[in-house]
């Protein structure tokens, strides 16, 4: 018999996840009643599923993700995401980039999966191997009094660790960091692993160079909108530029090629891992853009292109990003992709309570989590890319236009930041004619 469970109740599974709170609970009451009838619809269908087939779970997960996509194309909102339903050109890749990235979110923030102290991470994953027997620094923590030397060593490289974690979450969106007894989640052992990898001296040095570039004009950007506001932008700006121009592209692709190696050396979480891969690092969309910065026949034809990268550069998903590229209008890419952003955020969160619930009642069997994976695996290289198809020629040439991709998106925010506080000043100004005359002493 089917379990009674109310949208309210679907609602608090959010606990089951890490990070904040979804703002679920602020949509009109009458959407989530058929969010409540959408689950029974999925729980009706997945008790008619027998449960001695083998491919139980991939049959009841793509139910899920099928039911919760038709819902947001065709009921939410009165049709605000019909532009992704089943009959859209943009359907296939959509869909796609849905399923992958609804398993990538549960499997990464739910708490039904086994996590690692930051200090069993570092045993397990430190080069210098203190778990592996006959390994010089091997020892068993159970006897630490005996080993108290080798736990001081872990115990610094921890606090190390923990500063190093600090810093680049506090640099993020959304903090999602979990306690210190379950600091590291399975799915993110391996990417951070590359910890260990930046200790090698060239790596690290082309890696803060990097990173360093853009913390210096994203500090401006996110400073308080003062007097000092344009001034201090500006000139950091150029500091962004001339720091930018010392970059080598080779360097990015050598430091890409790293990271990737890295990333194909864990075929559990290899769909995760190389999509935070492309989302930090960018390589395909870096080195598709360039060549196709290669191509334009004139200034026109380049800056058309790099409006276009602009608004669509935050979208890791080659195929959907092709295909709003070939779209003329540049108000209407900007559309779809912001739309197609709230939609998958949508998907992700009504997809993830309902399967947690199917979790709970044991529709979906005890190995719902290696089922999950598979699926991503499955789909990594479809919504993202084959590694081994990847070009990283460098040419003199590319370097330019390497320099131009960065540096054309910076240089984009730093007008539009500046443009709104002018028009702020205006707006709020009683003579508007000073403060123009002022802008240009």
């Amino acid at each position: 018999m089917q379990k009674s469970v109310s949208w309210k109740e679907l609602l608090n599974r959010e606990e089951n996840f890490v990070g904040p709170n979804s703002n679920l609970n602020e949509l009109d009451e009458r959407w989530l009643c058929m969010y409540e009838a959408l689950y029974y619809c999925i729980a009706s269908m997945c008790s008619a599923v027998k449960s001695d087939e083998d491919d139980l779970d991939d049959i009841i997960l793509d139910k899920v993700y099928t039911q919760v996509y038709d819902f947001l194309c065709s009921i939410y909102n009165y049709g605000e995401f019909s532009m992704f339903n089943s009959e859209s050109i943009l359907y296939q890749s959509a869909f796609e980039i849905c399923r992958f990235m609804g398993g990538c979110s549960f499997i990464h923030e739910t708490k039904r999966c086994n996590s690692l102290s930051l200090r069993q991470f570092v045993y397990l994953n430190s080069p210098e191997k203190y778990h592996v027997k006959g390994s010089k620094k091997y020892f068993d923590p159970k006897y630490s009094t005996v080993n108290s030397e080798k736990q001081d060593e872990i115990n610094n490289v921890v606090s190390t660790l923990r500063q190093h974690r600090h810093r680049f979450f506090t640099k993020k969106e959304n903090d999602i960091r979990r306690p210190n007894w379950a600091a590291m989640p399975k799915s993110s052992v391996h990417e951070w692993s590359l910890y260990f990898v930046l200790e090698d001296p060239k790596i690290s040095k082309i890696y803060k160079r990097i990173n360093n570039r853009f913390s210096i004009i994203n500090k401006a950007l996110n400073a308080p909108r003062d007097d000092q506001y344009i001034d201090n932008l500006i000139e950091n700006f150029n500091k962004f530029v001339s720091r930018t121009e010392k970059d080598k592209y080779e360097d990015f692709i050598f430091l890409s090629k790293t990271f990737l190696t890295h990333v194909k050396k864990d075929p559990t979480y290899y769909g995760m891992n190389l999509y935070r891969f492309e989302k930090n690092m960018q390589l395909y969309l870096i080195t598709d853009s360039v060549k196709q910065l290669s191509r334009c026949k004139n200034q026109t034809e380049e800056n058309i292109f790099l409006a276009k990268f602009f608004v669509l550069s935050e979208l890791c998903f080659p195929k959907l990003r092709n295909q709003l590229f070939q779209l003329e209008d540049i108000s209407e890419i900007f559309h779809y992709s912001t739309s197609f952003k709230d939609f998958l955020i949508l998907f992700i969160l009504m997809s993830r309570l309902i399967i947690d619930q199917l979790i709970e009642d044991h529709v979906l069997s005890d190995n719902w989590e290696s089922s999950i994976l598979s699926q991503i695996n499955n789909l990594a290289e479809k919504v993202l890319f084959n590694p081994d198809t990847i070009d990283t020629t460098v040419t003199p040439e590319y370097q330019n236009f390497y320099q131009t991709l960065v540096i054309s998106p910076i240089a984009k925010k730093v007008n539009l930041a500046i443009f709104t506080m002018i028009e702020d000043k205006l707006i709020k100004a009683e003579n508007p004619n000073e403060i123009l005359k002022n802008l240009f002493v």
